[in-house]
């Protein structure tokens, strides 16, 4: 595995615990204790289109020309295994939540059609159709970046002005392909392409500062607009979410490898889809037995929230099938540690 992509995938996963765990303690202790961080939260929302980037940016980099056999069929084990189990599991801490255990397969349909945070694994399962489809037929990606931004910005548009469809296609337009395609072919581009763009990604670094310097201020010219949806949909959010992400990988293939980035990213997968079941329950024990100022109340959380999903993953790991439910564990490389070196020197 290329460690930047390593790098990256660990700084997304721990950006959407931070997220929400800011979301956690504003539903605890209410919004507006926490309205200074409102503009940090929606830059925080990169974190998820981002993951979904990056497992495009993987599986182009590999198959670019041709499918394995047995594509699919690994997919739907490791993509949609996870979704639908976890979509059980946050009907059953829902139903907990509201002390009503009848509202268990209601909730449990609801998130089969993706309203619960696993979603973005239906997001990507559709990367991976349109990328069978590209390969498949061969055709030019590089000559659909303008329609499918296109697509992708008139989609997002629709449903900021509420213009759907057709009648209570809101949540099917949230996760349907053409509201992701512009992330898909600039995604699949950079995998393809990326042994010749990870040089450049180094030495015009400084330019990736700047692009994301830029598509900060966009967001923020937007957000002192009035425009101040939390949401990965945003309109703005796809040059923010790109030149993030090119940023991270930059400075991530320069980066010292370490072995907490490699565990957090190995982890990644799994804590994406359980840590917010964690916070659920965690955040308001935490504010019954502990009086703390809104950013230790964040700090704490997060920390916490982190390290039992970590806990509990690798807990749940010993258990056969686990996997398809928290992706499969990579054996981390032993490093050795390095030996004392001996000099000798002769007389004389």
């Amino acid at each position: 595995m290329v460690k930047e992509w390593n790098f990256l995938r660990a700084i997304a996963c721990l950006s959407i615990v931070l997220l929400h765990s800011t979301t956690s303690v504003g539903r605890a202790i209410g919004y507006n204790q926490i309205d200074y961080l409102h503009f940090i939260r929606i830059l925080l929302c990169y974190a998820t289109p981002t993951f979904i980037v990056l497992s495009e940016i993987i599986l182009a980099n590999k198959y670019s020309t041709s499918i394995p056999d047995g594509f699919f069929k690994k997919r739907v084990k490791w993509i949609l295994g996870p979704f639908t189990a976890f979509a059980l599991i946050d009907a059953f801490v829902v139903s907990y939540m509201r002390s009503n255990p009848a509202y268990v397969l209601d909730k449990f349909m609801s998130n089969l059609q993706g309203h619960y945070i696993g979603y973005f694994l239906l997001v990507i399962f559709q990367f991976y159709i349109l990328h069978f489809l590209i390969v498949r037929y061969q055709i030019k990606t590089e000559k659909m970046v303008f329609i499918a931004t296109t697509v992708m910005l008139l989609s997002l548009w629709f449903l900021h002005e509420e213009l759907y469809l057709f009648e209570g296609s809101s949540s099917m337009q949230m996760i349907s392909f053409p509201t992701w395609l512009g992330y898909f072919v600039i995604a699949f581009l950079v995998g393809k392409y990326y042994d010749q763009i990870k040089p450049m990604l180094i030495k015009y670094r400084s330019l990736l500062f700047v692009g994301l310097l830029f598509s900060t201020m966009l967001i923020y010219m937007s957000y002192s607009a009035g425009y101040a949806d939390i949401s990965s949909r945003r309109l703005d959010m796809l040059p923010f979410t790109f030149f993030m992400t090119l940023t991270i990988l930059s400075i991530g293939s320069t980066f010292p490898q370490l072995r907490l980035v490699d565990l957090i990213s190995n982890y990644s997968f799994g804590i994406f889809l359980l840590h917010w079941q964690v916070q659920r329950i965690m955040t308001p024990l935490i504010l019954e037995n502990t009086q703390l100022s809104a950013n230790v109340f964040i700090a704490v959380t997060f920390l916490l929230s982190l390290t039992i999903s970590m806990v509990i993953i690798k807990i749940v790991s010993f258990i056969p099938g686990s996997s398809y439910v928290f992706g499969k564990l990579k054996s981390l490389p032993v490093r050795k540690k390095r030996e004392p070196e001996l000099f000798t020197q002769k007389a004389g």
